[in-house]
């Protein structure tokens, strides 16, 4: 559990004393956890602005009814920690009834997918929870009441992925996708490399070079390296990468789309941790690419 402020302690709280209370969630992570804290309170209408399966999340660009949207919102729930590339004026607009789900939470690298760890997404439950509670005094009791709820579960999964990630804890891994140092950190995993690299310039096919190298240069010192990337990688390249390196590209699921129901997200971290445990295992075996 974590005790913390939710920064929105000197926010202007919304009118909700007779009317729907309408929230907004920027990104699909973060409307999973409103989700789960609005569940069952029937005056709160929840909306997702930028659509599920939007990657990447920072570069889409609002349309005129996700902007309407957003601004006939009572409270608006972001993640912060810079992902929204959205136009001034909105979050401007919204200030006094924004949330900023990551905010002050110490981020690796500059990387803002903080709920990728499950302790990450349990910071921001706990943030969203608080700041709709000052703003929407009203469902305060029952927006805590959910979120604690939500929170037992996510230290759920966080306890059953350390358990099971636990013999493998110092192992070398390799990464394509930068997000992963959050569960890496939490499960003690050891990143030998991580290398942003997207096929869409020359610069980044010369980063596939040195990315190449640098497995290369790692598997003369390990037995045994896994590689991730995340779930949208392209699958040409992935082979590419195999046929290069002999290992295979694993994908993971960065959670940033998916069916829009409560247990959406805990439902795709048990999947990663099922490719975690098979590729550490060894039970894939990297001799076949």
């Amino acid at each position: 559990m974590f005790f913390l402020s939710s920064g929105c302690s000197e926010k202007k709280a919304a009118d909700t004393s007779q009317k729907t209370v309408k929230i907004a969630a920027a990104f699909y992570p973060q409307y999973i956890m409103c989700l789960n804290i609005t569940q069952n309170i029937s005056d709160v209408e929840l909306t997702l602005s930028v659509p599920s399966g939007t990657f990447p999340l920072s570069d889409y660009q609002l349309s005129r009814k996700d902007l309407a949207e957003i601004y006939a919102c009572d409270i608006f729930v972001i993640n912060g920690a810079g992902m929204e590339n959205f136009p001034a004026q909105v979050l401007t607009l919204k200030k006094s009834r924004l949330i900023a789900a990551a905010g002050n939470y110490p981020l690796i690298n500059n990387n803002p997918y903080v709920w990728l760890s499950p302790a990450g997404a349990c910071y921001e439950v706990q943030r969203i929870a608080d700041g709709l509670s000052n703003l929407d005094s009203l469902h305060a009791s029952q927006y805590r009441t959910n979120a604690e709820i939500y929170e037992k579960k996510l230290t759920s999964l966080s306890n059953e992925m350390r358990k099971a990630l636990a013999v493998y804890k110092g192992t070398s891994i390799v990464t394509l996708y930068e997000p992963v140092r959050y569960l890496s950190d939490e499960f003690g995993l050891n990143i030998l490399s991580a290398i942003k690299y997207w096929p869409e310039t020359e610069a980044d096919k010369k980063g596939l070079t040195e990315f190449v190298r640098q497995i290369k240069s790692a598997q003369k010192n390990s037995r045994h390296i896994c590689l991730y990337a995340e779930q949208q990688f392209p699958v040409s390249v992935g082979k590419l990468i195999e046929t290069k390196t002999g290992l295979i590209v694993h994908k993971i699921d960065p959670c940033i789309s998916g069916p829009l129901v409560p247990d959406a997200y805990i439902d795709a971290q048990e999947k990663n941790l099922f490719i975690f445990v098979q590729s550490l295992s060894g039970c894939y075996d990297d001799g076949d690419n």
